[in-house]
């Protein structure tokens, strides 16, 4: 007996049990409760889907993808990134070389500019002075070499 009254019991009570219920105030504020006022006649009972649904997912663009486009994927990532750290490296000797030119170019003008006399070498092997004429020209064209090395 105290069995059928038990299970009555909880029968009776999961069908009393309303849900949710939404409803606005006299000031216009929104209220969620599982106890509505009494008085206020818009009272909406909210309803919540089960946890459980034996409905299939919608559609939202996702396929699964096969292991091999997966991998295939990851190689082309592999071969970008091993593109761009080559790029990188050819950058940096570059950058380097683009240095060592700019201190040889700086080096060869101070040099000149700091002799007295500048000398090339003849086909004999004899040196040959250059006048001054030949001197500006050659500074001018040292600074016109570390311009475009230097920048």
């Amino acid at each position: 007996m105290k069995a059928i009254i038990l299970l009555l019991l909880v029968l009776l009570s999961a069908s009393v049990y309303a849900g949710p219920s939404k409803w606005v105030d006299e000031q216009g504020k929104v209220h969620y409760s599982d106890n509505p006022p009494k008085h206020n006649p818009k009272v909406q009972q909210l309803q919540f889907r089960d946890t459980i649904s034996t409905t299939p997912p919608a559609e939202d663009g996702f396929e699964p993808r096969s292991t091999a486009d997966m991998e295939a994927d990851l190689k082309r990532g592999k071969e970008a990134r091993a593109d761009k750290e080559k790029k990188e490296e050819q950058m940096r000797a570059q950058a380097e070389a683009k240095q060592i030119n700019c201190a040889n170019a700086r080096a060869s003008l101070s040099a000149m500019q700091q002799s007295g006399r500048i000398f090339n070498t003849d086909a004999n092997g004899e040196r040959v002075y250059m006048d001054d004429a030949q001197r500006q020209q050659q500074i001018a064209t040292a600074q016109a070499r570390v311009g475009e090395m230097c920048n």
